[in-house]
Order: C-alpha cells, then sequence, then structure tokens
C-alpha cells in the first residue's frame, strides 16, 4: 500500500478515536450557551424544554434583548479561531414559522466574521463571513424556520464547506477560504445580528463551536465520517513534498559520498581491472602471445579515460570499442599515444582516430588477427 494512503488511513483513525473513543478535547471547543450564562439572562429569553434533557434549552423572543458575550468570552473566542482552517458551528434549534432570524454571529462594528442566519421568507440558510478584507455570503435553500426541531452543523474547513441538518448531508460547496483572525474588540452574538437585527425567534439548545476536522460528528456520531477533509489533505500534500525534498537531499549527499569513494578505489583497483580484463579477452578472443601486448596497449589507454573521464576522452573510448588489431596497428598506437598526451597535458584537442580496417567478406582473418569488441567493466 502507498505510503500517502498510509498516512490518511491513520490520520482518519487519529482523528475519530480522539473524537469518538476519548471525548473532545476542551480546549478544541467552546460552549456558547454556558459562557454566555443564560441562565441569569431575564430580558428576552427564557429557558424551556430542549429536544432532549441533557443540556439547557432557551426561547429567544421580544425585541429588546442583547445577548452578547462578555469582553474577556469574545476574547477567548478571538484566540480559538486565530489560525484556524478547521471548524464546525452545531446547534439544535426550533424556528417560528415564516419568520427570519440569526442564529449566531460573530462582528465587528459592520462587518460579520461568522454568521449564521435563517431566512423564513426565502427558506434558506445563509453563511456570512469575511474574505481578503471583502464580505461574502452562501445561500443554501432550506426550510428550517416550520416550527420543528432541526440539529444544524455548518463546518468549514479551508475553502471547503458543508452543511448538515438532521444529521444529512445537505450541501457541499468550494468557497473563499474565510477569514479566522478576527480584528480586536469583535463580538459575539447569540440569536441576533447585533442589538435591533436578525433577531431570532425560537428556541436554541447546544450551540457550540468545534475547532477539529468534521466537528459535526460530535452532534451526529453515527455518520460515517470523510476521510480525510480538505485541509487534511493540503497538510498531507505539504508533508509529502517535505518528504520528497528530503530524500532528494539525502540522495545527493550519498551520491557525493559514493564518488569520492570511487576517486580513490578505481585507483587501487586499476591493475586488478587490467588483469582481469586481459584473462577475459584471451578467453573470447582466443589472442595470441603475439597480439596480447597490443591489446594490453589499448585496453591500458581505455583504462586512462575511465579513470580520468574528461570530454574529450569519451570520444576516444568509443572509438575503441571495436578495434581490429591489424597490420595497421602501428596507425592506430600513433593516434592512441598522440590523443593521450593531449589528455595528460590538459587539452581539449582530440585526434582523430582513423577508422579500423575491416576485414573483407570474402577473406577470413588470419589467425594472428582479433576482432576487440570488450570494453572494461567498472569494478
Amino acid at each position: 500500500m502507498p505510503m500517502d494512503v498510509i498516512l490518511v488511513l491513520g490520520f482518519c483513525v487519529c482523528t475519530a478515536r480522539t473524537v469518538i473513543g476519548f471525548g473532545l478535547d476542551p480546549d478544541l471547543q467552546m460552549d456558547i450557551i454556558t459562557e454566555l450564562d443564560l441562565v441569569n439572562t431575564t430580558i428576552g429569553v427564557s429557558q424551556v424544554s430542549g429536544l432532549h434533557n441533557g443540556s439547557k434549552a432557551f426561547l429567544f423572543q421580544g425585541t429588546e434583548r442583547e445577548i452578547h458575550a462578555a469582553p474577556h468570552v469574545s476574547e477567548k473566542l478571538i484566540q480559538l479561531f486565530r489560525n484556524k482552517s478547521e471548524f464546525t458551528f452545531l446547534a439544535t434549534v426550533q424556528q417560528k414559522p415564516s419568520t427570519s432570524g440569526v442564529i449566531l454571529s460573530i462582528r465587528e462594528l459592520e462587518h460579520s466574521y461568522f454568521e449564521l442566519e435563517s431566512s423564513g421568507l426565502r427558506d434558506e440558510i445563509r453563511y456570512h463571513y469575511m474574505h481578503s478584507g471583502k464580505p461574502r455570503m452562501e445561500a443554501l435553500p432550506y426550510r428550517m424556520a416550520d416550527g420543528q426541531w432541526h440539529k444544524v452543523a455548518l463546518s468549514v474547513s479551508a475553502s471547503h464547506l458543508l452543511l448538515h441538518v438532521d444529521c444529512n448531508r445537505i450541501y457541499e460547496r468550494v468557497i473563499d477560504p474565510p477569514e479566522t483572525n478576527f480584528p480586536p474588540g469583535s463580538n459575539l452574538w447569540l440569536g441576533q445580528r447585533n442589538q435591533k437585527h436578525g433577531l431570532f425567534k425560537g428556541i436554541i439548545q447546544d450551540g457550540k463551536i468545534i475547532f477539529m476536522p468534521n466537528g459535526y460528528i460530535t452532534q451526529c456520531p453515527n455518520l460515517n465520517r470523510t476521510c480525510p477533509t480538505c485541509s487534511d489533505f493540503l497538510s498531507l500534500v505539504q508533508g509529502i513534498m517535505d518528504l520528497q525534498e528530503l530524500l532528494a537531499k539525502m540522495t545527493a549527499k550519498v551520491i557525493t559520498s559514493v564518488l569520492k569513494h570511487l576517486n580513490v578505489v578505481k585507483t587501487q583497483s586499476a591493475k586488478t581491472g587490467i588483469r582481469r580484463l586481459l584473462v577475459s579477452a584471451r578467453m573470447v578472443t582466443s589472442l595470441s602471445r603475439e597480439t596480447l601486448p597490443t591489446v594490453k596497449i589499448l585496453m591500458n589507454a581505455q583504462l586512462r579515460c575511465i579513470i580520468a573521464m574528461p570530454i574529450p576522452c569519451v570520444s576516444i573510448c568509443q572509438a575503441y570499442i571495436a578495434v581490429t588489431v591489424s597490420q595497421d596497428t602501428s596507425v592506430w598506437m600513433t593516434s592512441l599515444a598522440q590523443s593521450t598526451m593531449n589528455v595528460a597535458a590538459g587539452s581539449t584537442a582530440v585526434t582523430r582516430m582513423p577508422s579500423a580496417p575491416t576485414p573483407s567478406k570474402d577473406t577470413a582473418a588470419p589467425a594472428n588477427q582479433a576482432t576487440w569488441a570488450t570494453g572494461p567493466s567498472a569494478e
């Protein structure tokens, strides 16, 4: 199995285990209703029975209410959002039919950095946010103002938006990444946009913000968890790229070390390499004692090229691959000597090698001639 797949699966298992098996880290969530201390609020809010008895539920009504967080709570929320790309707002609501109102809003003056609105007039859920200093709004058609209980969860993962209603995935969109570094002075409002606008009419229960991938599973544990999220994938891609860069650097270091080692070893093994090549040459070509010294000269020249490895030697070495030892050997040796001296002197000039004599098709090669077609192998 590819390593990147293993990493993805491992991440998913670990994250799911953190959420479901061991509970949610308190530092990764904020219980809005608890932080706002709605129990002690009397104007426009009253405690009522909710969808379940596991948490408190509150009825929002009237027009003379200001349900917002204290400065220290807002500052805590600002710090939780800072540099986050994964967050989920979830709540259980019962909205009065055909009404419109804001369930949650985080804003500074006239700018909404996070706002979830339910419009009963247009039957849509609206998500307001900021991107690069400009307001953005996503309208998601759905009738939630029907007097029934609904579980709503809005999840953002980088540029990936998910909306779940009653544990069903209703919408999934790609959006501009929201700003999460809120300016100082931003305030948290529940059940309204500000003092006079966006007043929600109905009941709100379990209002929370979760700062982790797929936070909706805390509301609906039985949902199949998507693996990975958009932000997970981007992090994995960056991790793989970092590993590839590290591997390239390590490979370059290994190659450098090997080359340094070869510079030492190849000189020491030169004589041994010549002896092995000579033995192989005698076995393959059945060279006589008379032709062996000539071939030895050629092999020494090739070995010089291999050890030195300057650019001029490459073409010389290639020219020696098909050499026929014949009566014209003296011409070859003269050219070879001149080229070798040029290389030794550091000159880039290469003596043009004459073409090797080719035996006639009608005439067999004499017994004291042998066709050389073997190059030295790297030891």
